[in-house]
């Protein structure tokens, strides 16, 4: 009878162990909590990022079982994350606790939507697009041109040996193309005053699908037929010889990432022209197309700055090198755009 014992204690010792791996979904130290982001990724830097949607899918079992797989837990749909104020830590309603040795794939976009279309963005939807599965985001660019979309994906693995978890942290990247427009007078003009009173862009198309893969960080858009004019009225800036920015920060065109090859899109700029002595002259308008050889489309998270020289008297533009930068915050892996 003796020799039962030692085997006693060693079945004992492996139920010990069993029961000693962390139980997730019974404490609250497991609660899944979101941290700070990581970037500011708004249009405007003096904005802060109060409330965002998350979406979550997480495996059905452990590695090397089917389960691991497939990713129908859906914990959170749609679920939306706010704080009161910058310096707050973020709440939301539908509380879900960590499971140990599980995948999950979140992803979070701003701004948030609970149902319906506000400001153009439409809630996302679960789907599966050419057997891909994606966040579906239906989008349609406002009138004023200045919904700023942004989307976030992190991928968190569990394990069996955590005893903590941290919050999870979301790094936004924008999803549209940010434009501005930099003009100067001819040096032909140089001692007349040239006030620019509004600029267009005609023939955007407006309409679009944002399809983010649900396990990667990859997304496309599939952009619409519709087009549509954008403009900014009652600039009143005076220009000068010297390349001067006619929109300022948190007033750019946020528009849909788009091919520009068909040439059909153009920049319409309004203005007043005076003589030398400081009398008004005539105002008038020029429009042309936006050149493709340079830029031939536009990509999501890029900020474009189109540079020109107004000569105001013969009513005529001349394109310089466009300015591209990487807008504030990460740019998306593999974006790419689907012309419909």
């Amino acid at each position: 009878m003796k020799r039962i014992f030692p085997y006693i204690a060693l079945v004992t010792t492996l139920f010990s162990c069993v029961n000693d791996l962390p139980d997730f979904s019974s404490n609250d130290e497991f609660n899944i909590e979101f941290g700070e982001l990581s970037t500011r990724a708004l249009v405007n830097s003096n904005d802060e990022i109060l409330a965002f949607g998350v979406f979550t899918d997480k495996n059905t079992g452990d590695a090397g079982t089917s389960g691991a797989s497939t990713f129908t837990d859906y914990l959170f749909t749609n679920e939306k994350v706010w704080r009161e104020d910058k310096n707050s830590d973020w709440d939301y309603v539908n509380k879900q606790y960590w499971v140990y040795n599980r995948v999950y794939h979140f992803f979070a976009y701003y701004p948030y939507v609970q149902s319906g279309k506000e400001n153009g963005v439409s809630a996302p939807v679960r789907t599966t697009i050419n057997s891909n599965d994606v966040y579906q985001i239906p989008f349609e660019t406002p009138s004023n041109a200045t919904t700023d979309l942004l989307t976030a994906y992190r991928k968190v693995e569990t394990g069996i040996l955590s005893n903590t978890m941290s919050p999870v942290q979301f790094d936004f990247a924008h999803a549209l193309s940010k434009i501005n427009l930099s003009v100067a007078k001819n040096i032909l003009n140089t001692n007349n005053k040239v006030v620019v009173t509004s600029v267009s862009l005609i023939g955007v198309k407006n309409t679009g699908n944002y399809n983010c893969n649900r396990h990667s960080n990859s997304a496309e858009w599939s952009v619409g037929g519709t087009v549509s004019n954008f403009s900014r009225n009652n600039l009143n800036k005076e220009i000068s010889t010297s390349i001067t920015t006619v929109l300022n920060e948190g007033n750019e065109f946020l528009l849909i990432p788009q091919s520009l090859t068909d040439n059909t899109i153009k920049i319409q700029i309004k203005y007043s022209f005076y003589q030398e002595d400081g009398t008004y002259a005539y105002s008038n308008t020029v429009e042309v197309p936006i050149p493709s050889a340079t830029i031939n489309k536009w990509e999501a998270s890029k900020s474009y700055v189109y540079k020109m020289t107004l000569s105001a008297e013969q009513n005529d533009i001349l394109f310089l090198t466009p300015g591209i930068n990487l807008w504030d915050g990460p740019e998306p892996t593999n974006s790419s755009v689907i012309i419909q």
